[in-house]
């Protein structure tokens, strides 16, 4: 991706994908500016990607000219992975204990601004179906 943008300096750059591909667009942004190219991502019901550390330097960013999430609020996938609470376990009291201490490493968090609108399908797919968001957007 890097040779095809750079082969075209001053274009402007368009990051977006649905589902895990919102995802991938959240990195494949995040690695366009690390390289010096600015962009602007638009992902649609992406689950969380990074952590509040990741999430912090994607946000303050300069090269990133555009953070937006379109968001079903009925959709499951938008809040995975948890975000995980900061429980204060010590560390070694036992497996549950490691396991929390874990957990709380993998503090995921979104990037960039929520667009939310709210369309119940009655079924988990179908409100993650990219159908339901094309018709929300139109």
């Amino acid at each position: 991706m890097l040779t095809a943008v750079r082969r075209v300096p001053g274009a402007n750059v368009f990051v977006t994908g649905h589902s895990l591909g919102g995802a991938l667009a959240t990195l494949a942004t995040a690695d366009l500016a690390i390289n010096g190219i600015a962009s602007a991502m638009y992902n649609i019901a992406s689950p969380r990607t990074g952590n509040t550390e990741f999430a912090a330097a994607f946000n303050a960013n300069g090269l990133i000219k555009a953070r937006w999430r379109i968001v079903n609020t009925e959709d499951s996938v938008t809040t995975v992975p948890l975000a995980t609470p900061r429980l204060g376990v010590e560390q070694g009291l036992s497996a549950l204990a490691t396991l929390v201490a874990l957990m709380e490493k993998l503090d995921y968090t979104h990037v960039g601004t929520a667009v939310n609108f709210t369309v119940n399908n009655s079924s988990i797919i179908a409100n993650h179906d990219i159908n339901t968001y094309i018709a929300a957007l139109a």
